[in-house]
């Protein structure tokens, strides 16, 4: 039997209850000079404790060793383990555990033990070191997998299954002179520049000075209105302020169109902002196809050639029905050109009636035929803009507007408004009567902006 001195105590289990899958054989010495015993049974030498544990194979007759481990503990057990000049501590291989004691004793292979303490030390679970490159593998799998998830999820997106826009980068290209894409035989050009100055397609030359929504070219299938606001440089008499164009040729989509404004100025689509940068293309798609190319570059000649020292922003658009649209942005204002065919079905607007004649193009005949101002329920618009009437233009108008001119006016904007004009409203459009075939209208403005008071 062994002296009892220091114990072997496994992780989660009580003496003399012993668990192992490998043990170092080490030798046991009693602290303080005491004595060790050896005990070699004719199984050979073992232990085992009341309750049962488990016997070790140490062949009969083998003498122990003299030499003993500093450290204290038991003799080595086990086949070669032995040495004449001490004993050894390296693993001799595998050792045969045997169930001893009376039937409640039991063994297990568990990890590895080491024994601690001095004399009277003790067995603790020693965790296995785990390694550095462990946690990289794992954070590398994780990131891999990570990254299979996101283009899966990706990929298996639903995509809506048709798109009406598309926005793209476009490269600097060679100056284009007049309107891009092809000219069409027979073809002709509708222009706004200024305060405004129009020529409609029949080359007749109405003037529109007052505030408020007008046709531009107005049929079946092309809605094009126009907001005409005054500025200050034009002492009140109005310029192209915003241009909506819609209608059944483009499947009814809006697209808005306002001056530079400091770089407030915005250009939409159905309400949405788009073309925030020059050099860009947007490509609007409807249910068959491509509907219309906007390109928003600086290239191209310009409307009025007046402003060509200042920076350009031009739109060039190309729709259907063979119609070609170029806009200038200016800070306030805008200038424009129509290209088109003549349309099935007739039009008229701003820019005339197409018909050839160009006598029938005037300001007052175009009120008659299409209405002083756009109904407010044909407007492209969200609402009608609030007209303003500048003290130059309510003074020009009383002193040399001919009164049967006024009276008349006064009757047809009324008919043409409707009953829910106001005042200021009928005043902006007798305006209209009394000076739309003035094409140097601001010129007479400013003389009596210059006039003393009184």
């Amino acid at each position: 039997e062994l002296a009892p001195v220091g114990s072997w105590v496994g992780l989660r289990s009580a003496p003399p209850m012993y668990s192992a899958s490998t043990m170092h054989r080490v030798s046991m010495e009693q602290q303080g000079g005491g004595r060790q015993q050896q005990n070699f049974g004719t199984a050979g030498m073992g232990m085992a404790g009341a309750t049962g544990g488990f016997a070790g194979g140490q062949p009969r007759g083998i003498p122990a060793c003299g030499a003993l481990e500093a450290s204290g503990g038991f003799p080595c057990l086990g086949p070669g383990a032995m040495a004449c000049n001490g004993c050894s501590t390296a693993d001799a291989g595998a050792g045969i555990m045997t169930l001893v004691g009376t039937g409640v004793g039991d063994y297990v292979a568990e990890t590895t033990y080491r024994y601690v303490g001095n004399g009277h030390g003790d067995l603790h679970f020693v965790d296995a070191k785990k390694s550095y490159k462990s946690y990289i593998s794992y954070v590398i799998g994780g990131l891999g997998l990570l990254l299979v998830v996101s283009i899966a999820a990706v990929l298996l997106w639903p995509v809506p299954a048709a798109s009406t826009t598309v926005v793209k980068s476009i490269r600097p290209q060679k100056k284009v002179e007049g309107l891009t894409g092809e000219i069409i035989s027979g073809r002709k050009t509708c222009l706004f520049w200024g305060d405004p100055h129009v020529k409609t397609f029949d080359d007749a030359r109405p003037s529109f000075y007052g505030d408020g929504e007008f046709w531009i070219v107005k049929s079946d299938q092309v809605h094009i209105q126009g907001r005409y606001k005054g500025t200050e440089y034009t002492h009140g008499l109005a310029a192209t302020n915003k241009l909506m164009i819609g209608g059944p040729f483009i499947e009814n989509h809006v697209i808005e169109i306002e001056p530079m404004l400091g770089g407030q100025g915005m250009i939409k689509i159905d309400g949405k902002q788009v073309l925030k940068h020059i050099m860009f293309q947007y490509d609007l798609n409807g249910d068959h196809g491509g509907l219309a190319t906007i390109r928003y570059d600086e290239l191209g000649d310009l409307v009025d050639t007046a402003q060509s020292e200042y920076p350009r922003n031009i739109l060039h658009m190309n729709m259907p029905l063979g119609i070609s649209i170029i806009v200038n942005r200016w800070d306030n204002y805008l200038d424009l050109q129509i290209e088109m065919n003549a349309l099935e079905g007739g039009q008229d607007g701003s820019c005339g009636n197409y018909n050839g004649d160009a006598s029938d193009d005037t300001t007052d005949q175009i009120f008659k035929r299409v209405g002083a101002r756009v109904a407010p329920a044909d407007l492209l618009f969200r609402h009608q803009s609030d007209p303003e009437l500048s003290p130059e233009m309510d003074e020009m108008m009383h002193a040399t507007c001919p009164a049967e001119t006024m009276l008349n006016g006064g009757e047809a904007c009324r008919s043409e408004l409707g009953a829910s004009a106001t005042d200021l409203q009928i005043k902006v459009c007798v305006f209209d009567q009394c000076f739309g075939t003035n094409e140097h209208a601001l010129q007479t403005a400013k003389t009596f902006a210059s006039a003393p008071e009184g």
